[in-house]
């Protein structure tokens, strides 16, 4: 066959097929170096000690202030920063806004100050002595090196931080979050998204804060977790102990299984972690040495102590009188009753309900409050 006779195979025929055999070799090629030199065999680092900065907002607005305003040998009354955008802030030796006005800058304060009734500054405020805002004023954020005390009927547009205290009167709303290092005061009616303090207390009048816990908290035990079902079963996790008939037998005087809802006895003292696909109530005056979990609701009858942490997918109510050691998470609300306690002195727990948290009066809580919709102190 002379060369006439050969089919003819243009150029970017040939091409395409060196092209398209080159991608499919190239995985190849990277599977084939790393096998021979590993290069990607070291665990992804995860830093176990991370931590949420509870006063985020404040301690963010506090570095830019500090690498601008404070940097500056003689500042001059006005000064412009850039935040997201170019700032003006005015640099005050110490302020009081009258009643009715209004301020449109940021303000820099370097003494105390004061906002008078119905006053408004739609700018943030840098505060590095006592911060008062009176009757009805209005105030787009705050970041206060002392206390802050808010009257009756306050607004917080964004954030309020303080580095010490934060005392809020009847009906204020703090917007999307509050914080502080030393305590937070929330009065009734007081409205608010995240709060975190050590501790936050509620109520008109000041809770017991010389409360004593009892010494049993403060020891660990070791618990079983068990799952029940809604064929009336019981699987332990940890041991067999517990499916035999003495364990099942023991299981059962603690508890009342009926159709609606399983309920610890009154008086009832367990060790054990506790899983439930129904309502689950726990009654007055027990105690419980484990966290529980249900995909349904959470009912905490009065003076009940619990020493984990309590989660449900529907509503969690705690009654007066109770004690939480742990966290305390809802994917729907949760209501806090009068004189409860969550966590203790030294310990950062959390209660969050996604939809709504109701406070009661004369609480204290170690942590945070969080919700997706609105917290409020009743």
């Amino acid at each position: 066959m002379n060369s006439a006779q050969l089919p003819f195979i243009s150029f970017p025929i040939i091409l395409t097929i060196l092209v398209f055999f080159i991608m499919i070799m190239i995985p190849f090629f990277i599977a084939i170096k790393e096998l021979l030199r590993p290069e990607d065999d070291i665990p992804l680092y995860i830093d176990m000690f991370y931590s949420k900065d509870p006063m985020y907002f404040g301690n963010s607005f506090k570095s830019i202030i500090q690498n601008t305003v404070e940097r500056l040998d003689s500042p001059p009354p006005s000064s412009i920063i850039r935040l997201s955008k170019k700032e003006r802030v005015e640099i005050l030796d110490s302020t009081s806004l009258p009643a009715n006005s209004k301020t449109k800058h940021m303000l820099y304060v370097k003494g105390s100050f004061h906002l008078h009734e119905k006053a408004v500054a739609l700018k943030e405020v840098y505060v590095k002595g006592e911060t008062r805002l009176e009757r009805k004023s209005r105030v787009r954020s705050v970041y206060c090196e002392k206390n802050i005390h808010l009257s009756y009927g306050c607004e917080v547009f964004r954030w309020v931080c303080s580095e010490k205290n934060i005392t809020a009167n009847t009906g204020n709303r703090l917007g999307r979050n509050v914080s502080c290092n030393g305590t937070l005061e929330l009065h009734s009616r007081c409205r608010f998204q995240s709060a975190f303090a050590l501790p936050v207390v509620t109520g008109e009048s000041s809770p017991n804060m010389d409360f004593e816990y009892p010494p049993e908290l403060y020891a660990k035990r070791e618990v079983k977790w068990f799952i029940h079902n809604k064929f009336l079963s019981i699987n332990c996790a940890d041991t067999d102990d517990w499916d035999t008939g003495e364990g099942r037998s023991k299981l059962e005087k603690q508890w009342d299984f009926n159709k609606r809802c399983i309920s610890l006895y009154p008086g009832s003292i367990v060790d054990y972690n506790f899983v439930a696909r129904k309502d689950l109530l726990i009654r007055k005056n027990c105690t419980v040495y484990g966290s529980y979990k249900s995909y349904k609701s959470i009912f905490i009858e009065k003076a009940a102590i619990i020493f984990g942490d309590i989660f449900a997918e529907g509503d969690i109510k705690i009654d007066d009188d109770c004690i939480v050691m742990g966290n305390v998470f809802s994917q729907s609300r949760v209501f806090i009753g009068n004189n409860v306690h969550i966590s203790k002195p030294g310990t950062i727990k959390s209660i969050i309900g996604k939809k709504f948290v109701e406070l009661g009066k004369n609480t204290v809580i170690y942590g945070y409050v969080l919700s997706e919709g609105e917290g409020i102190v009743k």
